[in-house]
């Protein structure tokens, strides 16, 4: 095809899927959350709970930013390709920085780190297979770090 762009992004019905998946996910997460915490009280698991919040406003804050793309102009090759395959591991990889530090755990710290390199991975990998490179990047990010938890814990 010349001066066409062939990718315009998934199609109405596999957003609706998608979005729906997630919508589920966070109900059974907070469900699953909310009867775990039940009469659990103490200084630390209140702040435990205060970071649980910062998450929940960062992950709707990422869907914001997705919605104010496509509502400026952005391609859909953006929009649906490169910005949801990329931009929740930086998102992420802030999160467990963040986390790294404030408790001084240097696998957390690491992995944070690694979902940094996994999003602009799928950044650069273009709108097409930045959801292959991200997915694979990310399974190879999780397994590692599982694999250091794993040992610390038989140690």
């Amino acid at each position: 095809m010349r001066v066409q762009s062939p990718y315009v992004g998934p199609s109405g019905g596999a957003l609706a899927i998608f979005y729906g998946c997630i919508g589920v996910w966070i109900i059974v997460v907070s469900a699953v959350v909310r009867r775990a915490l039940r009469g659990v009280s103490g200084g630390p698991s209140q702040r435990q709970r205060r970071y649980n919040a910062g998450f929940e406003i960062i992950l709707i804050a990422d869907f914001v930013l997705q919605g104010a793309l496509y509502h400026a102009g952005a391609s859909h090759a953006i929009v649906y390709g490169i910005y949801p395959a990329s931009a929740p591991f930086f998102f992420a990889g802030a999160i467990f920085v963040t986390m790294g530090v404030l408790r001084v755990e240097r696998a957390t710290m690491a992995l944070g780190i690694a979902l940094f390199a996994v999003g602009t991975g799928g950044a650069y990998a273009g709108p097409v297979t930045a959801w292959l490179v991200s997915g694979i990047a990310l399974s190879v990010a999780l397994v590692v770090f599982a694999a250091i938890r794993l040992s610390r814990y038989r140690a």
